[in-house]
């Protein structure tokens, strides 16, 4: 999944890239980042769709901007792009095709 912050450019539905077709998700998103020690009950964020990471220091939700678990830094306003289709895992060079494309259109991203 890819997320880029609220462009004009990224309210089309489908975007086409070459042998990949990218669909906009509808839903504006939330990127929040919240200590390692928060007690995240999953269950509780009513969400169909969020992306959970985790690091040494500190748990990245992302999740739409509807829910509030009331913890950590939040940056709202971002559109998640999902490539239609499975990939490959072996696929080489498709993040860096993707985040060119998007960096010419002046989009910031978060993977």
């Amino acid at each position: 999944m890819l997320y880029g912050h609220r462009n004009a450019s990224l309210r089309r539905k489908f975007v086409v890239m070459s042998e990949f077709t990218f669909v906009v998700r509808p839903e504006s998103f939330c990127i929040r980042r919240i200590p390692l020690d928060w007690p995240l009950d999953l269950r509780r964020l009513g969400a169909d769709w969020y992306s959970l990471t985790r690091n040494g220091e500190e748990l990245s939700l992302v999740a739409p901007d509807h829910v509030d678990i009331d913890a950590g830094e939040c940056q709202r306003g971002w559109s998640c792009l999902t490539i239609q289709g499975i990939l490959e895992f072996g696929m080489v060079g498709v993040l860096a095709a993707v985040s060119r494309l998007l960096a010419e259109a002046n989009v910031s991203i978060f993977v």
